[in-house]
């Protein structure tokens, strides 16, 4: 078996794994808190996060990669902004970029 082999099975376990877990958590806590989506067909990172954000539900939506690069100290500058805007509607589209070397 090579390397390769072993780790795409490896991550395919470990996927199956997390989506049981985040299933409980939706039944545990209802759809209404915790949603699982899943893709037919393998769209990228691009097509999940597109799939997560138009399936979204609330008034006000924010997406951040779990890298760490995105300062969560600042949404709190975020909030006082939207909340200065009153009660307009906002459409507001947040992205936060990272450059991989």
């Amino acid at each position: 078996m090579t390397m390769f082999t072993f780790l795409t099975q490896f991550l395919v376990k470990m996927l199956s794994q997390l989506l049981q877990v985040a299933l409980k958590y939706s039944q545990k806590y209802t759809v209404e808190k915790v949603r699982v989506l899943t893709l037919v067909k393998n769209r990228g990172k691009g097509g999940a996060v597109r799939l997560g954000m138009l399936s979204a539900r609330g008034r006000h939506l924010l997406f951040a990669d779990a890298d760490g690069a995105s300062k969560f100290a600042d949404l709190s500058k975020l909030e006082e902004c939207l909340k200065k805007m009153g009660n307009r509607e906002v459409r507001l589209f947040c992205l936060f970029c990272v450059s991989y070397l």
